[in-house]
């Protein structure tokens, strides 16, 4: 948490990421499992990687998580994670201009979603999916993904991604 709060509160960008790796060299025992703490403290450096722009880090770290998870099978109680790392990494293929792998791995965690019959970042998914397709130009994809967004959006009372997902489609 100490790395979280360095990074959030603007105090050490290099500080947070050394707290968190810090934190995970405590905890990890095993390069044959991983915990689901673990799992998230990964997913914290990468989106500090992400956010300064450090692509290739991030890249690394959620390949790193995601090759774990797919080797592992006992993962399975920690879905949501999967799921964040799995949109996470998404985005950051997204900001390099790979959008038609950053839309396969959001419909391989659309997967786990539908899997676990939970609705757990599902609107952001189909979401992403339709904003790859609107960076690509292919606006009746694009248009179909926004609507299954919007429709979930609804159901969890999201109306600040509603608004943003029509006036991408206005545009």
């Amino acid at each position: 948490h100490k790395g979280i709060c360095f990074y959030e509160l603007g105090i050490n960008k290099v500080k947070a990421v050394d707290y968190l790796n810090e934190a995970l060299q405590l905890t990890h025992l095993s390069d044959h499992f991983f915990t689901r703490n673990e799992l998230e403290i990964m997913n914290s450096i990468g989106v500090i990687y992400c956010e300064n722009e450090d692509f290739q880090k991030a890249i690394e770290i959620y390949q790193g998580a995601i090759s774990f998870i797919n080797r592992d099978l006992s993962i399975n109680d920690t879905f949501q994670i999967q799921i964040r790392i799995y949109y996470n990494y998404a985005k950051v293929l997204t900001r390099l201009d790979d959008y038609v792998r950053s839309s396969i791995i959001c419909k391989q965690a659309l997967k786990i979603c539908h899997k676990r019959e939970s609705f757990y970042l599902l609107g952001e998914l189909n979401y992403h999916i339709g904003y790859n397709h609107f960076l690509k130009g292919e606006m009746n994809e694009a248009k179909i993904n926004f609507d299954r967004a919007i429709a979930i959006f609804k159901i969890n009372n999201k109306q600040n991604y509603i608004d943003h997902i029509n006036t991408l489609i206005e545009k």
